[in-house]
C-alpha cells in the first residue's frame, strides 16, 4: 500500500526540475519484486499446510480447504494493489501527454511571437524608422 500511495504522489508531479521519473522507476522495480515475492509466498501456502497436516483426515480437509481459501483472499488482494498500481502509471502517461502538448503549444506561441516581432522590425527599417 504505502508504494501504490508513493507513486500515486509521484506521478502527479509535473515539471522540469521536479521529474520523478527516476524515482517512479524505482518505485516500479521494487513493487514488481515485492508482489513476485508475494505471489511466491502466497502460492505456497496450501502446498505447506497440506504437508504438515494432522492425521485426522477431517481436520486436515478443512484445514487444507480454510488455507487454500485464505491464499485465494491473499491473492485478491494482490490484484487489486496491481491494479491501483497500474492506474497510477495510468494517470503518470496523461501527466506526460499533457506536458508535451503544452511544450508544443509554448513552442510554437514562442515562434510565432519571435517570427512577428522580426517581420515587425524588418517592416519599421523598410519604412526608414531606425531601431534603438
Amino acid at each position: 500500500d504505502s508504494l501504490v500511495a508513493e507513486l500515486q504522489s509521484l506521478v502527479r508531479r509535473r515539471g522540469h526540475t521536479n521529474d520523478p521519473t527516476e524515482e517512479i522507476g524505482t518505485c516500479m522495480r521494487r513493487f514488481q519484486s515485492l508482489m513476485s515475492e508475494f505471489v511466491k509466498e502466497v502460492e505456497a501456502i496450501p502446498t505447506a499446510v497440506s504437508c504438515g497436516a494432522n492425521n485426522s483426515k477431517g481436520r486436515t480437509k478443512q484445514r487444507t480447504r480454510h488455507y487454500e481459501m485464505v491464499a485465494q483472499d491473499l491473492l485478491s488482494q494482490g490484484k487489486r494493489r496491481t491494479a491501483s498500481f497500474q492506474e497510477a502509471l495510468e494517470k503518470r502517461g496523461e501527466v506526460l501527454k499533457e506536458q508535451a502538448q503544452r511544450r508544443k503549444i509554448l513552442s510554437t506561441g514562442a515562434s510565432e511571437s519571435a517570427t512577428t516581432a522580426a517581420f515587425s522590425s524588418a517592416l519599421a527599417n523598410d519604412n526608414g524608422v531606425v531601431n534603438t
